[in-house]
């Protein structure tokens, strides 16, 4: 009786493998998938929007020195912690039904803006706080520059 309820069993695994195809033709399918070229697209672009928010910070002189030192030597957990959460959003972004028959320009809409707003709630704890004297010192500067 148990060989034949594991013959049964083997041949409706057996049947199931046929009705889905070839593995390789599994992995073609998720290659040539919209949710794969999507998750791609918000990655690249919430990439952009994270440069967004660090040329935020740096022409606000939060960042001093390049973008290569702040990103992977002064902030490299900070830096992962980011990229981490953003392609968690992606991820679950495109395994849900939020995308479905959207337009390019709201995927890409959604990257930048989402990977802009990630990196700067992950970004934040290095603002500098300025006491009033570097607030005015800093005012006398502009107006200096601006006549």
């Amino acid at each position: 009786m148990i060989p034949e309820a594991l013959a049964g069993g083997m041949q409706a695994i057996q049947q199931a493998v046929n009705d889905q195809g070839t593995f390789g033709e599994y992995v073609r399918g998720v290659i040539s998938s919209k949710a794969l070229v999507q998750f791609w697209v918000l990655m690249l672009f919430g990439f952009v929007g994270v440069l967004a928010n660090y040329a935020y910070k740096w022409l606000r002189d939060e960042i001093m020195g390049s973008l290569w030192a702040y990103l992977a030597r002064q902030h490299p957990k900070r830096t992962l912690l980011s990229f981490a959460t953003f392609a968690g959003y992606a991820l679950a972004t495109v395994l849900s039904p939020a995308l479905d028959g959207a337009g390019w320009g709201v995927v890409v809409n959604l990257g930048l803006t989402t990977g802009f707003a990630i990196d700067a709630l992950i970004n934040k704890a290095d603002r500098q706080v300025w006491t009033d004297e570097q607030r005015a010192e800093r005012e006398a500067k502009r107006r200096a520059e601006h006549q």
